[in-house]
């Protein structure tokens, strides 16, 4: 009943096997062949409140995306469900890794304040897609979250965090600066983004900060494969986007 699907507003981005994903508020698409195929329509009724923010795919049979008022999906090639969260706050992101010593698949999501109504919230979610609260402890708004094998974990807003023994502590060598993406390849391999130009890489040993080479920039995300690092954001009214390559 409705037209043929076409990229609108787009949020998030993801490519799994050479496929490419986006998801709108509404909607998660895969680009095949030039065309645009619908993987789910997410809107059930005009009551509709869960506009997808942020996905995470292991493969494109196991794609999760999350969003406004605590929302979940899930989604695989037999179609999608909504996942109860426990929460109305809004989930901003979302990363998935494995425990190394049990296998179990984890799914780590951040919540955070974009509403009056929203509060604070760290959320695990296991193979099950059962889903329960981290203790968040800290007066900082938790905006994107990351972890190699589900200890540590990272957590980037106000200031940027990490979860060694149960508690939170500050890196002070990048906060000062809201910190919006952070994301890794292994605990040697770390990149975060933020406002004022904020662009850091950690190497197991010290944080280094590139915040000199757009330094009036927002960065909005970011990712690292390989040798490059991609971050994207904005400068003024224009789109920015800032490649990195990895010195010998």
């Amino acid at each position: 009943p409705r037209p043929p699907p076409s990229p609108g507003p787009l949020f998030t981005i993801s490519t799994i096997n050479n496929k490419v994903f986006v998801t709108s508020y509404a909607n998660l698409l895969e680009y095949n062949n030039e065309n645009w195929i619908e993987r789910a329509f997410f809107i059930k009724d005009l009551s509709f409140d869960g506009q997808v923010l942020q996905m995470y795919a292991y493969n494109e049979d196991n794609i999760y995306c999350v969003g406004r008022n605590g929302t979940i999906y899930h989604i695989t090639n037999s179609g999608w469900n909504e996942i109860e969260s426990g929460t109305e706050t809004t989930l901003k992101d979302i990363w998935g890794c494995r425990n190394p010593v049990t296998g179990e698949e984890v799914k780590y999501i951040a919540g955070t304040l974009l509403e009056v109504t929203d509060e604070f919230k760290i959320l695990k979610m296991n193979a099950n897609n059962e889903v329960e609260e981290i203790n968040w402890d800290v007066y900082s708004n938790p905006y994107s979250i990351w972890s190699n094998n589900s200890f540590p974990i990272f957590v980037s807003g106000s200031y940027l965090y990490s979860n060694k023994n149960g508690n939170w502590e500050r890196i002070d060598e990048v906060s000062g600066k809201s910190s919006t993406c952070i994301r890794g390849t292994a605990l040697n391999d770390i990149i975060v983004c933020g406002s004022q130009g904020l662009l850091a890489h950690y190497n197991g040993v010290e944080w280094k900060r590139f915040d000199e080479i757009v330094p009036d920039a927002i960065f909005i995300s970011v990712a690292i494969k390989g040798n490059t690092i991609c971050a994207v954001g904005e400068l003024g009214r224009d789109a920015i986007i800032v490649l990195g390559r990895r010195a010998n």
